[in-house]
């Protein structure tokens, strides 16, 4: 007998699924090769890339556009240059070799401050890339995604098919 069952995820089950339906992995030198073949690109052309050998495309471009939009470009501070012991999103977002590359800023409890995610549009369509390695991206950055969305699958019963 087939049917549907009705079951709750915990948040890391929901988080799981949500990059498993709304993330495409692809290695990073694909996205060079794009993005050095096509003309008119504007700043994503000369953004370094993040050093994680894998980027994700977003299945959904509304997300890809509102990530986009919480984006700064990665630029030196003059304000904070001397290191005064101040800060801001210029500042907590910096990173030299990162330069001209766009870093997805979230705000959450904490406040606002930037991510080890960079987003770029390439052709209309939204590739996202971590700068960091060695550590799980289920906690720092997929779950960072997962609230930005504000997402709250664990909260709800979702249908499974009955095998």
């Amino acid at each position: 007998m087939r049917g549907t069952l009705k079951i709750k995820v915990n948040k890391k089950e929901a988080i799981e699924k949500f990059v498993e339906r709304d993330f495409n992995a692809i290695p990073t030198e694909w996205v060079r090769t794009v993005i050095d073949h096509l003309p008119d690109l504007e700043g994503e052309a000369s953004a370094p890339l993040p050093m994680w050998g894998t980027m994700w495309i977003m299945n959904f471009k509304q997300w890809g556009e509102k990530l986009y939009e919480s984006s700064e470009v990665v630029e030196e501070c003059d304000k904070h240059k001397d290191n005064d012991g101040h800060s801001c999103i210029k500042c907590d977002s910096y990173d030299e070799e990162m330069l001209g590359a766009r870093n997805v800023v979230v705000e959450d409890e904490h406040g606002t401050h930037s991510t080890a995610i960079y987003i770029y549009d390439i052709n209309g369509e939204y590739v996202i890339g971590v700068n960091g390695a060695g550590w799980n991206f289920y906690d720092g950055v997929w779950d960072k995604l997962y609230d930005f969305f504000g997402l709250e699958w664990h909260k709800q019963e979702i249908e499974r098919g009955d095998k």
